[in-house]
């Protein structure tokens, strides 16, 4: 019952996620840069006693709140123009690796980007302005897909893989209710 609960809570996500597209990306995503250690950019001078970090993007030049609730699940691609927020759980599904790399890839939850970076990519979905820095906007967005769906995939055949899948599963949802929270923490460094 409980799979089918994320089956249905999964198919209603993905839904939504189609109801705001408008075009289907057929560009490949590659990593061009390199994939920047983020804990050197995690200030957790906060103190230990408060709910988040700051992670600081200094060149882009603005600063985000992430949940200590995310920490170990989480993991910050850099790009010129953007950066790519993506979950990584304890299930291989949801590491996504880099064949090439063997590091975890991660499965996109949500990005923020350049103005001109959302107006060269026209394939994006939820586009919102969530801020500006040195007069450049910069917009918050996602996959047109839903890529947290490959956790709920019922090709996984290995038991122990799809229960580690279905835990992160409910893991990523809890922190997707947290995206919306954590866009409002955008500042520039200005």
């Amino acid at each position: 019952m409980k799979y089918a609960n994320m089956i249905f809570i999964s198919i209603i996500l993905f839904t939504i996620t189609l109801t705001g597209c408008t075009k289907t990306d057929t560009t490949e995503n590659t990593d061009t840069t390199e994939n920047n250690d983020i804990a050197e950019k995690i200030d957790e001078s906060n103190g230990p006693d408060n709910q988040f970090k700051t992670y600081e993007n200094e060149k882009l030049g603005f600063t985000l709140q992430i949940p200590t609730s995310w920490d170990d699940n989480y993991i910050i691609k850099e790009e010129a123009d953007y950066i790519e927020v993506c979950f990584v759980g304890d299930s291989e599904q949801s590491k996504n690796y880099y064949e090439d790399l063997a590091k975890p890839n991660g499965l996109t939850m949500f990005y923020i980007g350049t103005e001109d970076y959302v107006k060269e990519n026209p394939f994006l979905d939820s586009v919102k302005e969530v801020g500006k820095v040195n007069d450049i906007s910069y917009y918050y967005f996602t996959d047109t897909d839903f890529p947290l769906g490959a956790l709920t995939s019922e090709y996984i055949e290995d038991e122990n893989e799809k229960k580690l899948a279905e835990d992160d599963f409910t893991i990523a949802m809890e922190m997707i209710e947290d995206v919306e929270s954590i866009i409002k923490t955008f500042k520039s460094l200005e």
